[in-house]
This record gives C-alpha cells, structure tokens and sequence, in this order.
C-alpha cells in the first residue's frame, strides 16, 4: 500500500485509491499518516542538506536575498496533519497550524510562543492565547504598541524590534536581535511557536 500513495504526486494524493478485494477504496487514516511521514522525512532531509551547505545554523542568513531563502523556508508545512486548521485572520495575520489544541498542557506548564511582524493585526496571537493559554512574544519595530484587544491581554508581551540574522543595529530599525539571542535575552529555552 506505502509503495502505492508514494508514486502518487503530492498534489494528487486525496484522490488515490487502493484497491481492496478488487474494489477502488480511499487509503486508510494508517496509510495516508505513513505517506505523511515519508515527505515529512524527505524534507527534513532536504532542510539538513541546504543547511549544511549554508554552514550550518550560525550560517543561515534569515532574508538571503541572493539565493531567495528566508527564515519561513527553513519552517514549511511538511506534515499534512488530520487537524490542521487556519488560526487567526483569512489572509495576512492568520496562520495555518498543526495540533495546537494539544499545546493545552495538563501538567501547568506554559506552551510558549514568538511571534515576529504583528502590525495591526493580533487575531492570530489572541486565537492562540484564548485556546491554548500560550505566553506570547509579539514583535514589530515598525509599531508603538499593540492593538488594542490584544494590549489589554496580559500573557501577550510587547517587543519594539526586528528579527535579523545577527543581532545589533541597522539603519531601518534601532534594535535587530536574531531569534537565538532573544531567546537567550528572554530565558528562553524552547518555542512552541515560532
């Protein structure tokens, strides 16, 4: 059956079918996850691959304009998840997502996220907040604070900063930090969403 939805092409894949008992059936929730996990390897190989070229993580320059790589290529969607859902607005400030009702941690513990380029539009960090409890970081240089429904959000957090691919300063904004040394600034260990 893996051999089978492996030679169909990604775009194509709802349509596959497997025959069962010589009748045309669509492929099993086990079938389609082993699919999944098949692109989900290959990409990651690929991103290691593209990464060891790029001299490894310390080389990776979030906007390389030459090559047209950003930060958001080295974070694509490559597993196709049952519960994938937009967050947030249609468009420019909503997000898909992939399992974020499980970010909803039992044990107390804070799901944590970063979240770069807010401009006017917060619906994607307080859909995130509401749903999961998630502590968030929001930052854009380019404005004075956030929106209202989202300021008057306490785990929603304010940063008037560019994420770059060193930290220091430019001469469009006066504070660039890459996201290693935010982390490290902010003492934090992991994201959860980045």
């Amino acid at each position: 059956q893996l051999r089978h939805l492996s030679a169909v092409a990604p775009g194509q894949l709802a349509d596959a079918t497997i025959p069962v008992d010589g009748r045309a059936q669509p492929p099993s929730a086990l079938a389609l996850a082993q699919v999944s996990e098949v692109i989900y390897q290959r990409m990651v190989e690929r991103r290691g691959n593209a990464m060891l070229q790029s001299g490894g993580i310390a080389g990776i320059n979030p906007f390389d304009q030459e090559h047209g790589r950003y930060i958001w290529d080295w974070f694509t969607p490559d597993w196709n998840c049952p519960d994938r859902e937009r967050i947030g607005a249609l468009g420019d400030g909503g997000y898909w997502t992939c399992g974020i009702d499980a970010l909803r941690r039992r044990d107390g513990s804070r799901c944590l996220m970063h979240s770069y380029g807010v401009r006017d539009d917060s619906r994607f960090e307080l859909e995130v907040v509401r749903r999961v409890g998630c502590e968030v970081h929001a930052f854009d240089p380019t404005i004075g604070g956030l929106p209202p429904d989202a300021a008057e959000e306490p785990r929603i957090f304010y940063h008037k900063q560019a994420v770059g691919p060193k930290s220091g300063h430019d001469d469009r904004f006066l504070v660039v930090e890459s996201v290693l040394d935010t982390m490290a600034r902010l003492g934090h260990t992991w994201l959860d969403i980045l």
